[in-house]
Formats: structure tokens, sequence, C-alpha cells
């Protein structure tokens, strides 16, 4: 089973998390990551390569959803990658539900990586809308 850590600024991360447990059930090799005020970039490091590790050593693969692009999580969440197999290593920015429920779902399917990915960052894009914008939608149909 492929391995998640969820990245984030503050307790988002445990939020998310837990919203997709509430939906799905319980996860089994999935791991938070938080990054508080008060955290030290150099202690956030230590234990984002620890948690990453960790995953690997239950998995052969390991994805990393972290909240914003080029900000502290996901940034330690690249340098973990920079000696690891890409074709078993992802970091994916911009995480929400429809995108971690996906990748949930495709790990209980057992797809590979680069699938759960693809499928992931579509379901994430897909999960955004405005109300009167499928409204529309709608009424043309």
């Amino acid at each position: 089973m492929i391995g998640i850590i969820i990245a984030t600024h503050g307790d988002f991360s445990k939020g998310i998390l837990n919203a997709a447990e509430t939906i799905m059930g319980k996860q089994d090799n999935c791991e938070i990551l938080t990054l508080f005020h008060e955290t030290s970039v150099e202690d956030f490091a230590d234990e984002m390569t620890e948690k990453v590790n960790n995953a690997f050593e239950e998995s052969e693969s390991v994805m990393v959803f972290t909240d914003l692009f080029s900000a502290t999580p996901y940034n330690q969440a690249v340098l973990n990658g920079r000696n690891r197999n890409k074709e078993q290593y992802r970091v994916i920015c911009g995480v929400n539900l429809p995108m971690l429920i996906e990748a949930f779902n495709q790990r209980m399917l057992q797809e590979d990586i680069s699938t759960i990915t693809e499928k992931a960052i579509e379901a994430g894009e897909n999960g955004i809308d405005e109300f009167f914008n499928l409204m529309k939608e709608m009424d043309k149909e």
C-alpha cells in the first residue's frame, strides 16, 4: 500500500485527514505533519525526513500532499525527494478533500503511484467550482 503523508501549515493536515477518515474510515500508512509558527524549519525538515523514511519502510512508494506550492512543507517534501526514485515518490501541492479521498480510493484499488497521482489531481481540480456556475451547466442540459 502506498504511503501517504499530509504536510501543511497549522492543523489543516489533521483536519483534512479527520474529514477523509470520517467519510472513508481509518487509513493505514498515512501520516500528518504540521508546521506551526513556532516550529523551526530545521525541526520540520527532520520530522519530514523521518516520516518519509518511515513510510518507505512500510511501502514501495510514497506520496506527500502539501497545502501550498513553494512554502516550507512543499519545499521540505521536494528536498526529501532529491535522492529518491522519481517513480516511487510524488509531491503534490494544493491538497483538498476530493483529492485526498480519490488518492485513498485509488490506493485501495492498488493502483500504481502514477495513476493515483493523476486521478487525485483530476479529482482535486474537478472538486472546485461555484454554485451558480454549476447551476448554469445544469440548465444547459
